[in-house]
């Protein structure tokens, strides 16, 4: 490869080092025929970003910046009307996904055949009834085939339930306590590697200052909170990584790393 600016992401180096062969396919080989538009969780993390940079950048309002975002994004293609029909499904998706929590205790609770909590609400046929009392699914259909028409990247991903998701993740989103000053948000920045002069992009999600002055990188989670083990394994690697680029890129080595879970409101 050419010396120089390379697309080796965090999530590339982690896929080489599981797996040389699917590296290769998913980076490298061109005849490999890859899908249209993009995946779920690349479509949710696209939107709760840029959401998230919006609300540091102009006002601390969650809301007013998620529904700016989806509003702006269905003005674009042509939809304006769907940035409400879409509101409705997603405020009806996240009703249910109340009524399958473990901690609902009403008597339209989703529960499995056994009365026990789903690990997969959706296959279960209390829930299947819910969504057919509320329509869920006609109206998805909807929303979805005509924006699959405008937008190539929601050729495979239903608009819908990315637009329900990112609702989910960030309705109750809030500022971590600990950070009382933030320094920057969604920087993007290439970082050479050592004794190499190919160089490889960092994205950091959320850089701060605790009270006492010590300097915090952050990286925004979509999930609840892992268990001490799954974090150190999932994670630290990633976390340290962009450390070690801050410092290269600024001079300054930051105090702290930080993993905020956005579904949990959990930061550690």
């Amino acid at each position: 490869r050419p010396m120089g600016r390379i697309a080796c992401s965090h999530t590339a180096l982690s896929r080489y080092l599981e797996c040389s062969e699917m590296y290769r396919l998913l980076y490298m080989d061109d005849s490999v025929p890859k899908p249209e538009g993009k995946a779920f969780d690349q479509s949710v993390g696209i939107a709760m970003h840029e959401i998230l940079e919006q609300y540091y950048k102009q006002d601390r309002d969650i809301q007013k910046q998620f529904t700016a975002y989806w509003a702006g994004y269905f003005e674009k293609h042509g939809f304006p009307t769907f940035a409400r029909l879409s509101q409705s499904y997603a405020t009806d998706y996240s009703l249910l996904l109340t009524r399958a929590s473990k901690d609902y205790k009403g008597h339209d609770a989703i529960r499995d055949r056994n009365g026990n909590v789903a690990r997969v609400p959706k296959r279960t046929s209390a829930w299947t009834r819910a969504a057919d009392e509320m329509k869920l699914d006609e109206r998805k259909l909807h929303i979805d085939r005509s924006i699959g028409l405008k937008d190539s990247d929601y050729k495979i991903t239903s608009v819908s339930d990315v637009y329900a998701e990112s609702y989910d993740i960030l309705r109750n989103y809030a500022h971590p306590k600990d950070i009382v000053e933030v320094v920057a948000v969604e920087i993007k920045f290439y970082c050479k590697f050592p004794f190499s002069r190919q160089s490889f992009p960092v994205k950091i999600d959320l850089v701060g200052r605790f009270a006492d002055g010590a300097l915090v990188i952050g990286d925004h989670k979509k999930g609840a909170r892992h268990s001490a083990d799954a974090y150190k394994v999932s994670h630290m690697g990633q976390l340290l990584l962009y450390a070690w680029a801050w410092e290269e890129e600024y001079g300054v080595r930051p105090d702290y790393i930080m993993l905020n879970y956005l579904r949990g409101g959990y930061a550690v």
